[in-house]
């Protein structure tokens, strides 16, 4: 092979190494490119999915975090003896919102949200599941210490939250009423919540006893 041929057939292998190594480095750079779309998406759904399971005002999870959190308890080999529900609702909210406006009624509601996470423990769990309503959903407890607890929460709010008023009369406490169920006397998560909400209507038709157990 002469010595012009052999030289050009280097020059030839020469610029199609150059080509591989550009088309190369293009393909990387698309790479890099796909790689952050693919992050930048699954932050986006990471945070959609946060959102669908988070109240917007409190930061608290919401009814479906917490129906989720009960499947998953009846799921658990042991099931779900042992725990303890509790559903909770402001009384009068609603005429509390009129009376004094939206903006204080959401400072109410972040305030028992804080009020309500300083009383739970790392394998208990809350949640705002309506406009007005809680539910706490405790580990390892029989009806004696939930009630107990429901007791303390509700001394908890009634001395702790109080919100100004220009009625001097009006004092300005928020009260709350409790239902509780436990779990053992419920085969399922829906009918855990509906001893629960039993419960709760029973409290808050008695104001004397804002704290009721089902089927106690």
């Amino acid at each position: 092979q002469s010595l012009a041929a052999f030289l050009s057939e280097i020059d030839y292998l020469t610029a199609s190494l150059t080509t591989v190594l550009s088309a190369e480095m293009e393909i990387g750079a698309r790479l890099q490119d796909d790689i952050k779309t693919l992050e930048t998406l699954e932050r986006g759904i990471s945070a959609m999915q946060s959102a669908a399971v988070a109240d917007r005002i409190t930061g608290l999870p919401n009814r479906i975090a917490l129906n989720r959190t009960m499947a998953e308890l009846y799921e658990r080999e042991e099931g779900a003896a042992g725990s303890a529900l509790m559903m909770v609702d402001i009384d009068n909210f609603t005429e509390l919102n009129d009376k004094y406006g939206t903006q204080a009624g959401n400072k109410l509601l972040k305030k028992l949200a804080g009020l309500f996470r300083k009383c739970i423990k790392k394998n208990d769990f809350v949640a705002r599941t309506e406009a007005d309503e809680f539910a706490l959903l405790f580990s390892n407890v029989g009806m004696h210490d939930a009630i107990t607890i429901a007791e303390r929460l509700r001394a908890s709010v009634e001395d702790n939250l109080v919100f100004a008023t220009s009625d001097k009369a009006d004092p300005g406490r928020l009260t709350i009423s409790i239902g509780v169920a436990l779990s053992a006397d419920a085969a399922t998560p829906g009918q855990l919540q509906a001893n629960a909400r039993v419960a709760l209507l029973a409290a808050q038709s008695n104001p004397r006893q804002p704290v009721q157990a089902f089927g106690r």
